[in-house]
């Protein structure tokens, strides 16, 4: 009684092209206590990063600039609410 189910789902494209649909990506999931999500360009600096699980991701770099069409890897790290820990990498691509 009183357990949390853990899921996430972790969008793996989005279309910031300013037209009110689509523009921003995010994280889903249920119980999640903490998280840290890391978004990177192709020579690995980073574009984006958070620790708010609410937190979107818009498409541009942490400058403003609008990053271009393309895939950009991220790593995210997300303890639950049962303290377990999870740890995910892939990319995101991004079409405008």
């Amino acid at each position: 009684v009183g357990a949390c189910p853990f899921a996430l789902y972790i969008p793996n494209s989005f279309t910031p092209d300013g037209d009110g649909v689509n523009d921003q990506i995010r994280i889903e999931g249920n119980c999640i206590a903490e998280l840290e999500w890391k978004i990177y360009d192709r020579w690995g600096r980073n574009l984006f990063s958070t620790s708010d699980p609410s937190q979107r991701w818009n498409g541009a770099d942490v400058s403003g600039y609008a990053v271009l069409n393309g895939d950009y890897p991220y790593t995210l790290k997300v303890i639950d609410r049962d303290g377990e820990i999870y740890f995910y990498k892939g990319s995101i691509t991004v079409i405008r």
